[in-house]
């Protein structure tokens, strides 16, 4: 067979759909107008960027120079239209859940796995570990349940931050694995009942303690030198590799 008698194959692809619930949300922010009030009102050249050390100081940032920008579209569930999340929105959820992992979990300085969809409470826990809680360790969503209960022996994980999809594998970790402290759901009120926890209620008991004055966690100094990511990748199922991030190779210049 010739090169000449080579056929490309003909390949049907899904057509992708844009919901239109989306569109009608993303429509309601000018950003042609915001973009030339940005230009107008810059007062210093465009090479002139800053330079960040850590995650936490673009963040901290960001949550006050763009508070009433859209930051995220969620959508609920199939039913329901997509939820705008602001800046402000998106930061006050992050110190909240950060502060209620330190104060009333105890997870300070800990490493917590984060394995689920992504989603709004994925994002918030992600970032929350980065701005002081401990060192995060994200995790393949689809890894079968012998290889979730290695990865979590050898990250030596004190907490497990995880999507309603994985409820039923966390129950039978919770029984192999006594060394982890807490189990934290995702899209869930649940109070504390033994180690089980529900992430947006963590979030609301963390409002709460902000609200009467606890900003210890928006006052954590991070080390720009300390890492903070736990990464396992690999080749094969059966043969992860740890990798570690800092917070220089995760911030730079912007």
């Amino acid at each position: 067979m010739g090169i000449r008698d080579f056929k490309i194959p003909k390949m049907k692809f899904k057509k992708m759909k844009i919901h239109t619930d989306m569109l009608e949300e993303l429509e309601k922010f000018d950003f042609d107008s915001i973009e030339k009030k940005n230009i107008r009102n810059r007062t210093t050249p465009y090479e002139d960027v800053s330079d960040y050390k850590t995650v936490k100081e673009f963040f901290l940032k960001s949550i006050k120079q763009y508070a009433n920008y859209p930051c995220i579209l969620e959508k609920p569930n199939h039913k329901e239209p997509y939820k705008t999340i602001t800046y402000e929105q998106f930061g006050q959820d992050v110190l909240s859940l950060g502060t209620a992992l330190i104060h009333l979990l105890n997870l300070k300085d800990k490493r917590v796995l984060i394995i689920g969809e992504t989603q709004y409470g994925w994002y918030v826990s992600y970032m929350a570990m980065l701005c002081g809680v401990g060192i995060a360790v994200p995790t393949d969503r689809e890894l079968p349940l012998n290889e979730l209960e290695n990865i979590i022996t050898r990250a030596k994980a004190s907490a497990i931050i995880y999507s309603h999809k994985r409820a039923d594998d966390m129950k039978k970790i919770a029984e192999k694995l006594p060394e982890v402290e807490y189990f934290i759901e995702m899209k869930s009120e649940q109070k504390i009942e033994e180690k089980f926890v529900g992430l947006d209620y963590l979030i609301e008991i963390g409002n709460r303690m902000r609200q009467a004055g606890n900003c210890t966690f928006e006052d954590i100094e991070i080390d720009p030198e300390e890492f903070k990511i736990l990464f396992f990748t690999s080749r094969y199922h059966f043969e992860f590799k740890r990798s570690y991030a800092k917070q220089p190779k995760l911030s730079g210049q912007y």
